[in-house]
């Protein structure tokens, strides 16, 4: 990338979900720190969360459009999946992100930017990309593994053959020997569902797309970022990790893992869309205590 001065003027559109949003986001950062003049697009009260660790001094805005609150039958200040509590909420920011292409297209042709980078979900903005005549960036905010199994999954369908839920099949062409059974599996591969139709969706744009961005870094899955760059055939970048080239305040925990023997620790995290309830968290923490084990717990504190 290029530092200082520049005129290459790139778009962020993150997803209104935590796990999705903090990297884009920090990714635009880095961009901005590049020199590369960079807008993010967000929800009012989704900017209120980013802003402050928006960087001064850099060439870096985000811009708002109105949350259709109303519109789908949710509170004043709801606008992420993770403020939601239950499913019917859940379904309404959906609703509501779906309702936000109309003004986000209108917004970023206003801007006139020379690229866009934005979530995997958003596939929208191919179809915004081509028509500006622009390059259109897709994020995945997930590992090389994943994609590497999901798409084994859906050209061979091993699952097909086995004939029960709880036998195991091994899942062709990775790079190493991976077991699984058809239970462990979501019901889009063998039916039509909701996410299923999304994720097809998500595939046809990643076919348009100018290249893949993941978050995720070579040295943790070396055979799988050469597998999917094989099998992929396009451009496919490993951008992670981010956050501790901004947060420093992470320096205790690696100083603390670089003190740890290798292969010794064990790390724990359910995402941030997981809710446990009190008891749950009690019988992990016991579970974790009881290993004997140094282990890293990242807990959502939302």
């Amino acid at each position: 990338m290029v530092t200082g001065s520049s005129n290459l003027y790139v778009v962020f559109v993150p997803l209104l979900a935590p796990g999705h949003m903090i990297p884009l986001v920090q990714l635009a950062r880095l961009f901005a720190a590049r020199g590369v003049r960079t807008t993010i697009i967000t929800t009012v009260h989704n900017a209120l969360t980013i802003q402050p660790s928006i960087d001064r001094g850099y060439p870096l805005t985000v811009q708002t459009v109105n949350f259709p609150a109303s519109e789908v039958g949710l509170p004043t200040g709801i606008e992420n999946l993770s403020a939601c509590t239950n499913a019917e909420m859940v379904s309404a920011v959906i609703r509501a992100m779906q309702l936000l292409r109309t003004p986000m297209e209108q917004l970023i042709r206003d801007v006139a930017p020379n690229c866009i980078f934005s979530d995997m979900f958003l596939t929208w903005t191919v179809d915004l990309a081509e028509e500006l005549k622009i390059p259109k960036l897709l994020f995945y905010p997930n590992s090389f593994l994943y994609h590497s199994v999901s798409h084994s999954l859906k050209i061979h369908a091993p699952y097909a053959d086995v004939k029960s839920e709880s036998e195991s099949f091994v899942v062709p062409k990775l790079p190493d020997n991976i077991t699984m059974k058809r239970s462990q599996l979501s019901h889009h591969f063998w039916s039509k569902t909701r996410m299923g139709d999304s994720l097809e969706r998500v595939q046809q744009s990643e076919k348009r797309s100018y290249g893949l961005v993941h978050y995720t870094f070579y040295e943790i899955e070396t055979a799988y970022a050469d597998h999917i760059k094989k099998i992929k055939g396009t451009k496919i970048w490993h951008t992670g990790p981010l956050f501790q080239l901004f947060n420093h305040q992470d320096r205790h925990c690696l100083t603390w893992l670089d003190d740890q023997q290798p292969k010794s620790v064990i790390y724990v995290c359910f995402g941030s869309m997981v809710r446990f309830q009190e008891a749950q968290i009690t019988e992990i923490a016991l579970a974790l205590e009881e290993l004997k084990q140094p282990f890293v717990w990242v807990v959502s504190d939302v």
